[in-house]
């Protein structure tokens, strides 16, 4: 797995192995970013389920502001610092160890918002709580308006409709996943 452009361009990420961890492929990650391209540049990001880092640290490569990580896992952390560190984007990074549904409520108490938010959970979550974490972003407040969540998931799993304020605007399948992008309306 490797930075697919800009300042860490090349530079090679390292990632737990086993099952636990499916890490976004390059093909899936290049689609993303050339979607979002305009968007990157000093925007603040928020990575759920960050495993290495893979997105945020591609973000941050192409002049993303900030990241903050979320990773539950604290082996999959650890790799995921080791990789801020190699790529040189420590200082513009924040990893929370934790539950994703537990930052979510800790960053709204902070008023914290993002630009874009990417949410590449494992495939072995239940719909059901996946639903109620992209809700409940929604319902705290996380996103700014106009922001993009960006959701990686399988195919079979499909929510056209999260909230009023969350417009699905794009889904591309790519092999057995799907990618789908939301934005977060004023009204």
């Amino acid at each position: 797995m490797r930075i697919i452009a800009g300042r860490a361009k090349g530079r090679k990420l390292k990632c737990k192995k086993g099952l636990s961890v499916r890490p976004m492929t390059n093909r899936i990650k290049k689609i993303v970013f050339d979607i979002i391209s305009e968007k990157i540049i000093e925007a603040n990001i928020l990575d759920l389920y960050a495993g290495s880092g893979s997105l945020g640290i591609e973000a941050l490569s192409r002049g993303a502001k900030k990241v903050i990580f979320v990773e539950k896992d604290y082996n999959a952390a650890k790799f995921l610092k080791q990789n801020l560190i190699n790529t040189k984007f420590k200082e513009d990074a924040k990893i929370l160890v934790m539950h994703v549904s537990k930052s979510v409520n800790i960053l709204a108490n902070k008023d914290l918002k993002f630009d874009i938010i990417f949410c590449d959970p494992p495939y072995n979550i239940k719909e059901i709580k996946i639903k109620n974490i992209l809700e409940n972003i929604i319902k705290k407040n996380i996103l700014d308006i106009d922001g993009i969540l960006i959701y990686h998931h399988p195919k079979r799993i499909y929510f056209p409709y999260i909230s009023e304020k969350l417009k699905l605007v794009k889904s591309i399948k790519v092999g057995e996943s799907k990618v789908s992008f939301y934005q977060y309306l004023s009204q």
